[in-house]
């Protein structure tokens, strides 16, 4: 009975993530998109529960219920544009957000980490003070699309960015990004990071098919392009 979107009269908010705790049953965020075909604009939205496997049924009439969590954002949400939420295999309580846009124009970073299930969130993108150009170490000014927190780095630390120039990782939680396109991966937006339980990474392109980072925790990984297949003419 809940509404996990913005909210809107028309039916136009839609979700645009929902992501589950791979290390505690029942921890799930859900992230709902902007949308622009309001008027005004309906923010996107960021909820949390621990209660994702409850099912309504006479002694949870409700199901699940779920926290908004989006005004512990450090920004306001009407700014820009979230893409995805990332959890730590490892710790429920950590969860990353992606967001798009530009920084020179939005005044906002592009990766936003909690420690506490939603409660405080601090920048983690590498520019903290919102430098335009930003430092050589941090994320480049342009939107990211998603992220995946690296499961073979048992510490938790090691995050992979898709963004609208390829992929970027830190070793460090998002203290410092550098690029990791292997030497392979095109100049295009990566629209997405899943991995599998042998620690394989796959990656989306736009355009330029998908790419297999046979060890993401390695700095001599390859990747193993996997072409769109070409369509038959009509």
């Amino acid at each position: 009975t809940q509404d996990l979107t913005g909210g809107c009269q028309t039916g136009a908010c839609a979700l645009q993530d929902l992501e589950f705790s791979p290390s505690k049953s029942g921890v799930a965020y859900a992230l709902s998109m902007q949308t622009f075909g309001t008027y005004p604009v309906t923010p996107f939205k960021i909820f949390a529960t621990n209660q994702a496997y409850l099912q309504v049924d006479a002694t949870h009439p409700n199901g699940g219920l779920w926290s908004d969590v989006t005004s512990n954002l450090p920004f306001l949400a009407a700014r820009t544009q979230a893409t995805g939420i990332a959890l730590s295999p490892f710790n429920p309580a950590v969860a990353y957000l992606s967001v798009s846009g530009f920084t020179a124009a939005t005044g906002v970073g592009h990766v936003f980490v909690t420690t506490d299930s939603g409660g405080y969130w601090s920048q983690a993108d590498g520019n903290p003070n919102n430098l335009i150009p930003p430092p050589p170490s941090a994320l480049p000014d342009v939107p990211v699309l998603r992220l995946l927190v690296d499961s073979t780095d048992q510490t938790g630390s090691t995050i992979l960015a898709a963004t609208d120039l390829g992929v970027f990782r830190s070793t460090d939680s998002g203290a410092s990004w550098s690029k990791f396109d292997l030497g392979t991966f095109p100049l295009v937006p990566v629209f997405d990071l899943e991995q599998n339980r042998n620690g394989v990474i796959f990656a989306a392109t736009h355009g330029r098919g998908a790419y297999r980072l046979d060890s993401a925790a390695s700095p001599t990984a390859t990747a193993t392009a996997t072409p769109s297949p070409t369509p038959t003419p009509a």
